[in-house]
């Protein structure tokens, strides 16, 4: 494990950034579709989810269907949008002018209660993670669900057969699912467990990003203790550094091999790992093994980010505590 003490708050760049305005409060979560270029979602505390065409810098629907409720988390699954709303999980088909929306609510239909927290989507298999614990996966209108968690899930992802899962009582947790239920493998994070009274900024879990650029899956946790980690499928520590001083981590998100990440003093940064060099003796656990690429101040906090697929490198999508959605296109640090 290496670590890096590096971080965007030491340097400066001007970006190229197209500003978006039209919630009028946080943005807690954005999505971008993958099928249909230029298109994202964001979820906000207002009470609405707003799908824009970035490539246009505007709003082009705006869906008001929550009961004047925050919306938590957004995804996208094809054509449909899921928003989750409390416990529950709004699918609004957005090929039809006048939304047609079919309401889930999990806590009835899987016999437990607990607000939705964490929501992804890959291949057709819905991912949600609630604040109970559970972690449910479902695909076809059949959900198996398992308690990886004690505490509030904070983070889900799914790579290949496999879901993996962060909480706010400071696990990770890699889940296999199978028609009865499922196995979960929950370790504890090392070094981040409270000890003592409560501190300002709690080493807990605040997002999940997985990759598997490098061919095994790779999974970065942002902290609201300042640090992010990158573990692999082994549970072994990779890089654990401060990229953003001692601020909360605020969201995490991979772009092929690179990480971009977001803290709460409106610093985002994308962050690259060199190739270990088996040639070269084994470095110090001081050495820096990421380096910065690329880093923007924006001028609120960001609390969410999402990186599209039809997005070149070094473009990121933002949302923030002012309810601003932002695409910066970034030069490269020289």
């Amino acid at each position: 494990m290496q670590r890096n003490t590096e971080h965007p708050g030491r340097v400066g760049i001007m970006a190229d950034t197209q500003w978006m305005q039209g919630h009028k409060a946080v943005i807690n979560s954005i999505a971008a579709s993958a099928v249909m270029t230029s298109t994202v979602a964001t979820a906000s505390d207002d009470g609405t989810v707003r799908v824009w065409d970035v490539s246009v810098n505007k709003a082009v629907r705006c869906i008001d269907c929550f009961d004047r409720k925050g919306v938590d988390e957004v995804a996208w699954n094809g054509d449909v949008l899921l928003a989750a709303s409390g416990a529950n999980c709004y699918h609004i088909d957005t090929r039809v002018n006048d939304h047609m929306i079919v309401v889930k609510e999990y806590g009835e239909r899987h016999d437990f209660e607990g607000d939705i927290t964490s929501l992804t989507v890959n291949e057709g298999e819905v991912i949600v993670g609630l604040e109970t614990g559970a972690v449910i996966k479902e695909k076809n209108g059949t959900g198996v669900r398992v308690v990886p968690h004690g505490n509030v899930v904070s983070g889900v992802g799914i790579c290949g057969d496999t879901v993996w899962s962060t909480g706010m009582d400071c696990t990770l947790a890699c889940t296999t699912y199978n028609a009865e239920g499922g196995t979960s493998n929950t370790i504890e994070l090392p070094g981040l467990q409270l000890s003592g009274p409560q501190v300002i900024n709690p080493p807990f879990p605040t997002s999940l990003s997985i990759s598997s650029a490098s061919g095994t899956p790779e999974v970065a946790l942002g902290i609201m203790d300042g640090t992010v980690w990158v573990f692999n499928e082994e549970y072994e520590p990779l890089n654990v550094w401060k990229p953003h001083e001692n601020v909360p981590v605020e969201d995490v998100v991979w772009q092929g091999s690179k990480l971009w990440t977001a803290g709460k003093n409106g610093y985002v940064a994308l962050w690259e790992f060199p190739e270990d060099d088996e040639d070269e003796q084994e470095a110090e656990e001081d050495d820096a093994s990421s380096s910065l690429v690329t880093a923007v101040q924006c001028p609120e906090t960001v609390t969410c980010l999402a990186c599209p697929v039809w997005l070149a490198e070094r473009h990121i999508v933002t949302g923030d505590v002012g309810g601003n959605l932002a695409l910066h296109t970034l030069p490269k640090l020289a």
